[in-house]
């Protein structure tokens, strides 16, 4: 806070006690008698002070905690000698809110009004230099002022070109000052330059013409090069001219030349340069842009001048495509006229001086080719490398040839027989023979009880199973199920042993029969079969029904019994009623009620009959073998007839009486049979005779009516003579007692007859070329069908003949090759000579050489060889050239090198070259570059340079400068410092010295100091000024400010701290409630809000039906309907629960016999949750009831007891949506309905 003091002499006393901490600021100024106080810790407070201009504003703030300061105002001086002594603790700012552009004019922010003026923003004005324009801002609003630059004039803040013809300076005020001197221009352009063809390399005003090799356009003060080999100027060009056609330029370098000369005969020019016309080629006469094709038959030498000069030799072509080159599978190696030859594993196309490799494995040439040939499907190329072979063979057995290479066919799961692009993958069931396990050259058959896999003979054939010929898995052919084989190794069928009776198996690829197992008996193979009911059997091997032995009447045992100890007395054991499942003692359905049965005994005869079981007050119609023990006879179920069925609608009389099938007449006797066993099946009988009892059942334990028939089998044994097998007999054999059958014959199926493959010789003109083969069968004679006598395929003739074997260069040797006569009578192979040919010969030359090159030759007799290349070293076919070279000498003076000499010189027997000049290239001319620093008052602004090239006088030229560096720009950074309500702003640039001074020129300080501004939380900081959070805002809430910045409330969030117009900060809107504005507020009543961030009053949605939520809810599920009553959706309160009406009744899940809840109380369109009563129940007070046994509802909605009807006579009802009736002992019920 601060305090105005308008008397200051009045509070001496005063300051002696309340302003105990107040700090004498220094000298006298402390004593005028106005002034303000700045209480300790206090900020932004305005105070008025004094100016040049007037009273202006200041905000000033005090940070000291313990100190108040006392700042005078009362004159100019007083005020500036404060602030030029200012506490460290005061700080002081601009009240001024004007933009730059604007001045406070009366406690208003006025337009600064015109270009003679300018603002900078401290609600000052000021008038424009002389010299100055104002910038910035609009003509009204300028904002700062420039120096008036060259070829303008300054007046009343604006700035204007000068008057054609005046080159005016920089800061000048008429238009009419600084006449242009010769080579300058006038400032039409505004911008002050030299006229064409000259330029002012030190900006400086001083015009000076372009250098040759260089041009200046128009208003320019730079010079430019020419820039291109065909481009030069002389010097003091507007431009540089382009090189005439059949011209070349001279002098300077290729950017800068400055001059051209016409191209002399024997050359061409193109782009400045001229070149010697190449090999094939001349120009006849001077000024040539290109040059022609020497005539057919001529192979002119460079430079040449004549269309029919140098006639091409042996080897050359002539020059129909203007290109000297050697004819087809030659080539000029040494670019000297001299065609060779081209070596195996290279070609050289027509008109080409080049030799190329082949380049690729898959290609050769053996000499002398134009182009290289591609190698033959199944071979693989030699010779050479693999760039330059020079030779192909034919694969090898066991390898195959692709791309030139050839490669082991790498497994025994390949094969190959010889010229073969690609392995062949062995047969399934077959391994390969011949070669290494890399390199197989065949494949055979894998043999019977063998298989074979991955071209390997893999093992023998698993027990269990049989390998025929060609097997491929050591479980190639299973036995199949019934049978058995213990062996490994077996090929066929008859390995597979059929189970005996009393065994089994129901696989396939069994090495053994099991036993049959207790209770259980087997005939045989597959078979395995259950003891049935009231029977058991105790033994694992029974081999018919009759193993199975009957309980004792009056005693009852499950199928599949294993003792004796299974039979019980006959009680209702066990069974299926209605669909429902019964155990021993206590029966119960598989349904959420359980229900429960008494046993009932079944009065100690064999058989129960059908009868009527009661569940919790249920009935239904028993099973046979039940009955049911809560009802008398009346009620036609206990009645023991005969076919145990009493049929719907009969009662005891007449169930009584159902004829002479129902029971034996008493005193009646009858034969049985019993079935006699032993481990091969039925072997014979047993019988007895068996009288009817009073009780009208038979004696005795036989069941069968007839005498069973005995087990019997087929097998066979092989009909042999001297060569085999040739046949086969059978017998039929019987199972005897002893559990074997009788018979000598083992074998299951006919044996197959023996077989053998015998060849006869095959024969043409030229004698054995193969064989033939039949199959043979052994004869019951002991001898073989078929007339083949020989026991292997005979060899077939063969002969050796001979070829010449060729190379690139001619015959080298020969060849030779089995070759095997063929059924045609004719030869295999293509050799025809009988004897070895003779090997080709030619003469060849070397060059004579010696240290400079070649001075003269050599001859020598070469043989062809089978590289293709021939014997000896010598490689010409014509006497070479001598060498001879060009050689240059420097021309020197004082400075360096100017130019140079040249002479031609041939090379010696002596090893040196005849001559004196010695270089081997002329000599580059001597240049250097020389500098001068271009400089004005504030320092080097910038540098001028030349390149000077040395002169036969001993000088350079030209030779204006002289440093041999340059020197670097002079720089300076300065500064400005601009107040603000706040504190104080620094700017800096770094300004350059120019031909015109600093530049720019704008800041004037050497340091600054800077004091920034930081606004309090729930303020932000526009321009210099502090403003509360939501200052001038419609919906303050929807702002919070921080760190000087104003921010806008996310979405979903509220605004939080301060005041509704200094928010500070948000916080993301909680469950229950939703945010809008930067306003918080509860969900709607009837919705909930159960995530974060929700922006709608109805939050995440609807209550759910059956539910209600107040406002502010949390959940869909807020508060449930109590009782049986149920609400709609997007209930507010209890007050919009309800009670189902009638005929309805409340669901809120239902329960599977699985447990699974499944929830019914969602809302969606048109779903209430009171549910319409189903059929077999009725609903009242939404609260569903069913119908009691005895009666059934078939529609639904019912609405009380009285919709539940009475069960029609001769049927029963089980409370559901239906009822039954009887039919034998089975249901006709539509669908039994469990609600």
């Amino acid at each position: 806070m601060v305090k105005r003091f308008s008397k200051f002499k009045s509070y001496l006393v005063a300051a002696a006690f309340i302003f105990l901490p107040l700090i004498a600021l220094a000298g006298t100024y402390n004593t005028v008698s106005t002034g303000w106080v700045a209480s300790k810790n206090t900020s932004g407070t305005s105070i008025t002070v004094p100016s040049a201009s007037g009273d202006i504003c200041q905000v000033v703030s005090n940070s000291s905690l313990t100190k108040n300061f006392f700042i005078p105002t009362k004159s100019l001086n007083e005020w500036n000698v404060f602030v030029s002594h200012k506490p460290a603790e005061i700080t002081l700012a601009s009240c001024c809110a004007c933009s730059a552009g604007y001045y406070l004019n009366a406690s208003v922010c006025t337009a600064c009004g015109g270009n003679p003026n300018y603002c900078v923003g401290d609600c000052s004005r000021s008038a424009v230099s002389t010299g100055y324009y104002s910038t910035g801002g609009t003509t009204i609003t300028r904002t700062g002022q420039a120096q008036c630059g060259y070829a303008y004039y300054c007046t009343s803040g604006t700035s204007n070109l000068c008057s054609d013809g005046f080159c005016c300076g920089t800061g000048n005020t008429t238009s009419s000052s600084n006449a242009c001197a010769a080579g300058y221009n006038s400032a039409t352009t505004g911008i002050y330059t030299c006229a064409a063809g000259y330029y002012d390399s030190n900006r400086d005003g001083v015009c000076e013409a372009t250098l040759p090799g260089y041009y200046s356009p128009v208003n320019d003060y730079q010079q430019y090069p020419c820039g291109a080999n065909d481009k030069w100027a002389d010097g003091g060009e507007a431009a540089c001219f382009t090189v005439s056609a059949g011209y070349y330029t001279t002098g300077g370098t290729a950017t800068t030349r400055t001059g051209q000369t016409q191209c002399a005969a024997g050359s061409y020019c193109t782009n400045g340069t001229q070149s010697a016309c190449a090999f094939s080629t001349y120009s006849s006469a001077p000024g040539s842009g290109t040059c022609t094709t020497c005539s057919d038959g001529y192979c002119c030498a460079t430079g040449n001048v004549s269309a029919t000069s140098g006639i091409c030799t042996v080897g050359y072509n002539s020059t129909p495509s203007g290109s000297y080159t050697c004819a087809a599978g030659y080539y000029d190696s040494n670019r000297d006229g001299i065609c060779q030859l081209v070596e195996a594993g290279y070609y050289s196309p027509a008109n080409d001086y080049r030799r190329f490799a082949c380049g690729a494995n898959d290609k050769w040439s053996d000499g002398g080719d134009a182009a290289c040939f591609t190698v033959s499907t199944g071979y693989y190329t030699t010779g050479g490398t693999i760039t330059t072979r020079t030779g192909q063979a034919v694969c090898g057995a066991g390898y195959y040839c692709t791309g030139g290479d050839q490669t082991a066919c790498g497994s025994d799961a390949k094969w190959s027989d010889g010229g073969d692009a690609a392995c062949f993958d062995v047969t399934t069931g077959y391994y390969t023979t011949g070669g290494t396990s890399t390199t197989r050259t065949g494949q055979t058959q894998c043999t019977a009880g063998s298989y074979c896999v991955g071209g390997i003979i893999a093992g023998t054939c698993a027990a269990g199973y049989y390998c025929p010929a060609g097997s491929s898995s050591a479980t190639q052919t299973a036995c199949a199920a019934g049978t058995a084989n213990a062996l490994t190794g077996q090929t066929s069928v008859t390995a597979c042993v059929a189970c005996a009776a009393g065994y089994f198996n129901t696989t396939t690829g069994n090495t053994t029969c099991g036993n049959c197992g207790a209770g259980y008996y087997c005939t045989g193979g597959t078979n395995h079969t259950t003891c049935p009911i009231n029977t058991y059997n105790a033994g694992v091997n029974g081999t018919s029904s009759a193993s199975c032995t009957a309980c004792t009447s009056g005693y009852t045992s499950p199928a599949g019994s294993t003792s004796s100890s299974a039979c019980t007395a006959s009680y209702c054991v066990g069974g299926t009623v209605n669909g429902y499942t019964f155990s021993n003692i206590n029966y119960g359905f598989t349904q959420a009620v359980s229900k429960v049965v008494t046993q009932g005994n079944c009065s100690g005869t064999a058989n129960c009959n059908s009868g009527t079981v009661t569940v919790s007050g249920e009935s239904a119609a028993c099973n046979a073998g039940y009955f049911d023990i809560n009802t008398s006879c009346a009620d036609g179920c206990e009645s023991r007839c005969g076919d145990g069925v009493c049929n719907n609608g009969e009662t005891c009389a007449t169930c009584g009486d159902c004829g002479t099938s129902c029971s034996c007449t008493p005193g009646a006797t009858r034969t049985m049979y019993a079935a006699l066993s032993s481990a091969c099946g039925t072997y014979g009988y047993a019988q007895e005779t068996q009288t009817c009892q009073a009780t009208g059942v038979w004696n005795g334990t036989y069941s069968l009516a007839s005498i069973p028939t005995n087990t019997t089998r087929t097998r066979y044994a092989a009909a042999t003579s001297a060569c085999g097998t040739y046949g086969a007999n059978s017998e039929t054999q019987t199972c005897q007692s002893s559990g074997s059958f009788n018979g000598t014959y083992t074998l299951t199926s006919a044996p197959s007859a023996s077989t053998r493959t015998m060849y006869v010789a095959a024969t043409s003109a030229c004698g054995t070329y193969g064989s033939a083969s039949e199959s043979q069968t052994c004869q019951a004679s002991g001898s073989w069908s078929g007339s083949y006598a020989l026991s292997s395929a005979p060899s077939a003739s063969t002969r050796t003949m001979y070829a010449a074997a060729t190379s690139a260069c001619g015959t080298y040797g020969y060849s030779s090759e089995g070759q095997t006569c063929q059924a045609s009578g004719s030869w295999s192979g293509s050799y025809t000579l009988s004897s070895a040919p003779a090997a080709s010969t030619r003469t060849r030359y070397a060059a004579a050489t010696s240290a400079c090159g070649t001075y003269g030759y050599y001859s020598e007799s070469q043989t062809c060889q089978s590289s293709g290349s021939w014997s000896g070293s010598y490689t010409l076919s014509s006497t070479p050239a001598n060498t001879t070279r060009t050689m240059y000498a420097a021309a020197t003076s004082a400075c360096g090198v100017w130019g140079a000499y040249s002479e031609t010189q041939t090379c010696q027997s002596s090893g040196a070259f005849n001559g004196t000049y010695t270089a081997a290239s002329a000599p580059t001319l001597s240049t250097r570059v020389r500098y001068a620093d271009a400089t004005n008052s504030c320092g080097v602004y910038g540098y001028n340079s030349e390149t000077q090239t040395c002169q036969s006088s001993g000088s350079w030229s030209p030779n204006n400068y002289s440093a041999t560096s340059y020197s670097s720009v002079s720089t300076q950074t300065m500064y400005s410092t601009s107040s603000v309500a706040c504190g104080s702003s620094c700017s800096s640039q770094t300004q350059t010295c120019t031909s015109g001074g600093w530049s720019p020129s704008n800041y004037t300080y050497s340091t600054c100091s800077v004091d920034t501004c930081n606004c309090p939380s729930g303020q932000y900081l526009s321009g210099s000024t502090c403003y509360d959070c939501g200052y001038n805002m419609a919906s303050p809430n929807q702002y919070y400010c921080n760190n000087n910045t104003r921010y806008t409330v996310s979405s979903g969030y509220y605004t939080t701290g301060g005041t509704s117009t200094t928010r500070t900060g948000q916080t993301q809107c909680e469950p229950g409630s939703y945010c809008s504005g930067g306003l918080k507020a509860s969900c709607a009543a009837g919705y909930a809000g159960y995530s974060y961030g929700n922006t709608v009053s109805t939050c995440d949605g609807g209550c759910f039906a059956g539910w209600y939520c107040p406002a502010g809810s949390t959940d869909t599920h807020q508060n449930i309907c109590s009782g049986s009553t149920t609400s709609n959706c997007n209930a507010t309160s209890a007050a919009s629960c309800y009670t189902c009406p009638a005929g309805t009744y409340y669901l809120d899940s239902i329960s599977y016999p699985s447990g699974l809840m499944v929830d019914y109380t969602y809302c969606h369109s048109g779903n209430k949750l009171c549910i319409t009563c189903p059929a077999g129940s009725y609903c009242s007070g939404g609260i569903k009831y069913s119908c009691p046994a005895g009666k059934y509802n078939s529609s639904s909605g019912g609405t009380s007891a009285s919709a539940c009807t009475n069960c029609p006579a001769g049927s029963y009802c089980d409370g559901s949506a239906d009822y039954y009736d009887y039919s034998g002992s089975s249901y006709t019920d539509n669908q039994y309905i469990n609600n």
